[in-house]
């Protein structure tokens, strides 16, 4: 007996030994099989991820503890214990004649009453609800919750961006295979790179918050969605797993961004396409793979909204405690499409004169009238200037009459082509403003197709000369893209960056200081290149050729003005405004504007309503210099000076 025990132990144990063998030898031949430029993917793609979380955690960091997960963690508790709402809203807020007024709501938007601020959250017959859809709160932090931890939106966001990136790279190479198998490795990881720069998430993640959660959440989806389904049906038999996989993850996009309701139904259309000569009895399995996940997706998600507001399409919008009185604001509206296509499509980025040397608009405005209630702009760049590869989408037409591009590669370029014009059309229509983040939800889309165009036509079999033109041509706009998009990554909403790290915008704009000094030269020697005054700055409306802060105004309080200066030599250099005593100055009371660099004083003069100059030297570089006025007496009210056309005035 024991004889036999031992013989098979030994058995099952050879069996073991032959077993991890194979799975070695398996893994050791997919190994050999990658290509360098797989590996250079792979790198790059480590890489993006590392970027992507130290985008995210230099501006807020990473932690797990109470509060990390926000008010989608709440969103989450709220799931976890069956219910739709947040809680019932404070009775003083509901008590208010209009609750919804920006004004007299503010204190509960800040927190004051609640022990968490109620700002764009939803109030509804006296409960609070989540303005977000449920899917992250669902995917990730209802789960962290019940493993008993708080998730961090810090890296939520940095997450789903990359994985939101992972999955285009993924639907890009399946259309390289698919149309141009010779495409180079070099030339592909090139399209890796602008599409992880270039894709609006490096700049959206600069600000880690509950927003971007969202936003990166129902990117990650949608791409997942794309590349399954395209997957799924780019190929000799179609994949009902992949389609069934790629539904699902549609469903989970809508739950994330209602909008993506418009990348769902084009991506079911173009497989319904795709597979129409598919036989009649696995056409019926195919359609019920693509078809049945989305649609248990929309039926839970329209409960949810019934839960919620009694209406399945109804996701609250109606009733944000918001900045606005959001009951006042038409939605959707005509009058928003021309500033939304201006700003979401071609706004060109500004120049600036130091680190980053971008930065987006406005200002300036858009060249045409905007409505007066279109007043929610915040900073956003056209997607057409960020990210020009896409521009090759609107060869597509041209190029397929001509017999450059595969039938099927027209078709699928044109799909998404209609989705992400589509999804600009709702973003350009629905708000009374733009904000750079919300194109996460179309760049990428519309990046893939017009990388795998541009590949394929320079694997194509036309003339050699056209061929080395499209290879040039692309190279060229991937370039700006992906500059763009990485010194886009610096700024983000409000630079966040400058403020949490200041020692690290110091030095990068010390060690790029070269190139300032550059621009300096060649726009006409020292420059004041930004303004940075407590209460605010007015630049006059520059224009695209506009560098710099010349000519600004702004009050002054016993705060500090920061007045940074580009000098390309060492010299001496001389700022003059008019300077008018502001009514917290009485006119008894001496008052002089002093300029100090590096802490120490350096020029002052008397302020008597009229013209001040100082003068201050400075070596080659960029230079702070602070301003502040020095009253002689107390002052009665805070705003103690007016600097008008602040400029250098020895230039």
């Amino acid at each position: 007996m024991e004889t036999e025990r031992e013989t098979a132990v030994d058995t099952d144990t050879r069996g073991f030994a032959v077993s991890a063998t194979q799975v070695t030898g398996r893994l050791r031949a997919r190994a050999g099989a990658i290509t360098p430029g797989g590996w250079v993917r792979m790198a790059l793609l480590a890489a993006f991820l590392a970027f992507y979380v130290w985008t995210a955690a230099s501006s807020i960091p990473i932690r797990f503890d109470h509060g990390a997960d926000g008010q989608l963690g709440r969103q989450a508790d709220a799931l976890l214990h069956g219910r739709a709402s947040l809680g019932d809203a404070p009775k003083g807020l509901v008590a208010l004649p209009n609750p919804y007024d920006p004004i007299a709501n503010a204190t509960y938007r800040q927190g004051a009453h609640t022990g968490f601020a109620l700002h764009d959250l939803i109030l509804y017959q006296g409960r609070i609800y989540s303005y977000w859809g449920p899917t992250p709160a669902l995917i990730l932090f209802a789960p962290a919750r019940v493993l008993g931890f708080e998730f961090s939106e810090t890296l939520a966001t940095a997450l789903f961006g990359f994985a939101g990136l992972l999955f285009s790279v993924l639907l890009l190479l399946t259309l390289i295979r698919r149309f141009a198998p010779s495409t180079p490795g070099w030339l592909i990881n090139a399209g890796v790179v602008v599409l992880g720069l270039a894709n609006a998430v490096p700049y959206t993640i600069r600000r880690p918050v509950v927003y971007e959660v969202a936003i990166t959440a129902g990117f990650c989806f949608a791409m997942a969605g794309a590349w399954l389904v395209v997957s799924g049906v780019l190929r000799p038999r179609p994949s009902a797993r992949r389609l069934a996989l790629g539904s699902l993850a549609l469903g989970l996009a809508v739950g994330a961004r209602p909008t993506h309701v418009v990348t769902a139904a084009v991506l079911v259309v173009l497989a319904l396409w795709a597979g129409r000569a598919v036989p009649r009895d696995s056409r019926r399995r195919l359609l019920v793979a693509l078809l049945a996940p989305i649609g248990a997706c929309a039926v839970l998600l329209a409960a949810y909204n019934v839960m919620r507001f009694g209406s399945p399409a109804d996701f609250g919008l109606k009733h944000q405690l918001a900045g606005m009185d959001v009951t006042k604001r038409a939605s959707p509206s005509l009058s928003y499409l021309l500033p939304g296509l201006y700003f979401f499509v071609i706004a060109p980025a500004r120049v600036l004169l130091t680190f980053p040397f971008v930065t987006l608009p406005p200002p300036p405005r858009p060249p045409f009238h905007v409505p007066a209630s279109y007043d929610g702009t915040e900073p956003t760049g056209g997607v057409l200037f960020l990210a020009p590869v896409i521009l090759i989408l609107l060869a597509v037409p041209w190029l397929r009459l001509r017999g450059r591009i595969d039938g099927q590669l027209a078709v699928v370029a044109g799909a998404f082509a209609l989705m992400g014009a589509l999804l600009i059309l709702i973003a350009s229509v629905t708000f009374w403003g733009t904000t750079q983040r919300y194109e996460v939800d179309f760049t990428a889309l519309l990046m893939v197709p017009a990388l795998a165009v541009w590949l394929s036509v320079r694997a194509g079999s036309g003339p050699r000369r056209t061929r080395r033109l499209a290879t040039g041509g692309g190279l060229v706009l991937v370039a700006w893209g992906s500059l763009f998009g990485l010194a886009l990554s610096f700024t983000g909403t409000n630079t966040p960056l400058r403020y949490t790290h200041p020692g690290v915008w110091n030095d990068l704009t010390t060690t790029l200081s070269p190139v300032s000094r550059a621009i300096a030269a060649v726009t006409g020697g020292p420059r004041i290149s930004e303004v940075q005054a407590p209460r605010g700055v007015n630049r006059r409306d520059p224009n695209y050729v506009t560098v710099g802060d010349e000519n600004t105004d702004f009050f002054m309080d016993k705060r500090p003005v920061t007045v940074s200066i580009l000098m390309p030599v060492g010299g001496t250099v001389t700022l003059g405004a008019t300077v008018l005593r502001g009514p917290g100055a009485p006119a008894a009371d001496p008052l002089q504007l002093v300029a100090a660099v590096d802490g120490r004083q350096r020029a002052s003069a008397p302020v008597q309503d009229g013209p001040v100059k100082l003068s201050v030297h400075l070596g080659g570089g960029v230079h702070d210099v602070t301003l502040f006025p020095r009253l002689t007496g107390r002052a009665t009210r805070p705003e103690l000076a007016l600097l008008q056309h602040l400029k250098i005035v020895n230039r």
